[in-house]
Formats: structure tokens, sequence, C-alpha cells
């Protein structure tokens, strides 16, 4: 779509140039040449992505993700269900203020390269940094797994279980036979 309304922009461009229009009669062609602020769609892995992002399940490190519906069906206590709770939220901030580091990174390598020196290993503890703040996601997350009860353990490993299933089924196939994702 993009690129249909950068053909008729450059179209338009070219007749306003070729020949002499009057203000007028651009003032009448400008309005067609408004551009689509529709979003692309997404593609395959976005809607995943958009889709894990949405339900807030919850990310049980080395196992993946446990999703909203799965997680709601594990009936968690009130106590489980603020524990979750406050896992979103330092994930939140976490997430906010590793974006934030991640900004300063990238213009502390861009100071480096306009000065002609860099120095890897500033810039590795920085990724330091990066990996201590995930480990403490991934304690909260375990303190949480923790807490469950063994019914609750029972449930999330048998739906572990039948998605590593599926996806052993799949890598097994042919490629031509795979499903479409």
């Amino acid at each position: 779509m993009k690129s249909f309304v950068f053909c008729l922009f450059a179209a338009a461009l070219v007749l306003v140039l070729s020949s002499s229009l009057s203000t007028v009669t651009l003032a009448a062609i400008a309005p067609t040449l408004a551009v689509d602020q529709t979003p692309p769609a997404p593609g395959p892995s976005g809607d995943r992505a958009a889709k894990g992002q949405r339900q807030r399940g919850l990310l049980l490190p080395g196992l993946g993700s446990l999703p909203k519906a799965e997680l709601e069906a594990l009936k968690l206590t009130a106590e489980q269900q603020l524990q979750v709770a406050a896992l979103h939220t330092a994930q939140h901030q976490a997430h906010e203020r590793l974006r934030a580091e991640r900004q300063s990174h990238y213009a502390a390598l861009k100071q480096q390269l306009d000065a002609g020196k860099l120095d890897p290993r500033a810039l590795a503890k920085r990724a330091d940094a990066h990996r201590a703040a995930a480990r403490v996601a991934e304690d909260q997350a375990l303190v949480i797994w923790d807490g469950l009860s063994e019914a609750q353990k029972t449930r999330v490993t048998a739906f572990i279980k039948a998605r590593y299933d599926n996806i052993a089924k799949r890598r097994a196939m042919p490629p031509d036979e795979q499903p479409a994702k």
C-alpha cells in the first residue's frame, strides 16, 4: 500500500513539475495525495507476539510462556494472584528501565564511534546490567512456581508437555507438509 501511495505521489509531483499548474489546481489535487494511515496487517510472528503481550500470562524461565487462559485454569489463590500481578508490574517497570538503558547504550556506542575509539569492556558492563535485571524477573517467576500446589504444577507440566509434543511432531514432518504458521 505504501508503494502505491508513493507512486501516486511521485506521479503527481512529476505532473506538477512538468506543467505550470496554478496553486488553485494544486490545492484541488492535494487531498487525493493523502497518505493512508492504516497500519499494515501484522505477519504471523507479529500476531503471536502481540497476542502474547495482550494475554498477560506468565513467563516461566526455561519453559516459555503460560497463556492467560491456562493461568486462569490453575485457579490461583489470592496470594498467588498478587504475586503474578506484582511480577507483571515489575516486568513492565524493568522493560521501561531496560529500554532507557538500551537507548543510552546506543548513545554511548555512537559517541565511541564518533570519537574513533571503541571500548568493548564498557559496553559489556552495560550488557551485564541488562542480564542482572533479567535474572531478577526470572527469580520472581521462580518464586511463583515454588508457591504453586502440586496439582497446579501437574497441570502446568501437562500443558508444557503438550506444547513440546506438538513442536516435536511438527519438526518430524517434512517441510512441505508442515501447517502454515
